[in-house]
């Protein structure tokens, strides 16, 4: 078999440049995406631990609340309670 032509591809020195200089950019816009990620996940990492050492529930709050309902101290609207757990789960009233 004989080849009779080879074909050659021609690109101008300034495409070529162009495309390494949008290649560097792109690896530096990877490069500082991924530096970013890191230090938002250390910042978490390090909110969570305090966040978890927490109770769910603040149980001498809870008590201090009852102790006031009691003593009638706090007065509770059970029309306006209902109605506010309605909206916060559904979306509307």
């Amino acid at each position: 078999m004989k080849i009779d032509k080879i074909a050659t591809t021609h690109f101008n020195q300034a495409q070529l440049t162009i495309a390494q200089q949008q290649s560097t950019t792109g690896q530096q816009t990877v490069a500082k995406q991924t530096a970013s990620t890191a230090i938002d996940s250390q910042l978490l990492t390090q909110a969570i631990q305090p966040l978890n050492a927490l109770p769910d529930v603040d149980i001498a709050k809870v008590e201090q609340i009852k102790a006031a309902l009691n003593r009638g101290e706090i007065s509770l609207d059970v029309e306006a309670l209902s109605s506010a757990i309605l909206q916060f789960h559904t979306g509307h009233e």
